[in-house]
Parts: structure tokens; C-alpha cells; sequence
């Protein structure tokens, strides 16, 4: 795998099963702080407002994270994918994988 790899994953905080927030915002940000330090040696975590369509046809609006990691597997992005949808009890985790032109500017 080249170093260019960047993955976004993006974590909505609804509950799949009562379609509503359960883990506050703040704790939400702190567990998720605590799984990324765990896997990875960085990420950029951005907090937004998500729209999700679930299964049953049913549209919301939720609190959501966007996560962005570099030079990162497509293995790893899943295996944390797995780990996300477990805690924080959701139906999926949307994964953006490609390629991008990175690099640590320190000129």
C-alpha cells in the first residue's frame, strides 16, 4: 500500500434500535477519541450534522462524526468500522476509501 491512502469514516450517534441519541455528544467524542489513539497514530475528528434514511424508509437528522485517517488500510478502516457500529450500536458506518495526493508540509 502506497502512502497516499486517506480513508472518512462517518459515525451518526442515533441508536439503531430507538433511532434516538443515547450516549451524549461529549462522552460520544471522548469514547471515540479513546478507540482512534487505540488503532492509529492520528485522526481528525469533526463534529457535524448528519441525515440518515434507515431501513424502514424513515428519515432523520442526527449529530454525527466525521473521522478522517491517513496512510491507513482498507483492513484497518473496516476493522474499526466493525468496532464503531458495535459500540456505538449502529446500522452502518459509511467509508469513503481513495486515494489522495497527502503529505506532512514543514517547509
Amino acid at each position: 500500500m502506497d502512502n497516499t491512502t486517506k480513508a472518512i469514516l462517518y459515525l451518526g450517534l442515533n441508536d439503531k434500535d430507538t433511532k434516538k441519541q443515547k450516549i451524549s455528544t461529549r462522552r460520544a467524542s471522548r469514547i471515540l477519541a479513546g478507540l482512534l489513539c487505540e488503532r492509529f497514530t492520528g485522526a481528525t475528528v469533526q463534529f457535524c450534522k448528519g441525515i440518515y434514511k434507515h431501513e424502514n424508509g424513515h428519515q432523520v437528522r442526527e449529530n454525527s462524526f466525521t473521522i478522517t485517517l491517513y496512510y491507513v488500510s482498507l483492513e484497518a478502516v473496516r476493522g474499526f468500522a466493525s468496532e464503531l457500529r458495535r459500540v456505538f450500536n449502529q446500522e452502518s458506518i459509511l467509508i469513503d476509501f481513495g486515494p489522495a495526493s497527502v503529505e506532512f508540509y514543514e517547509a
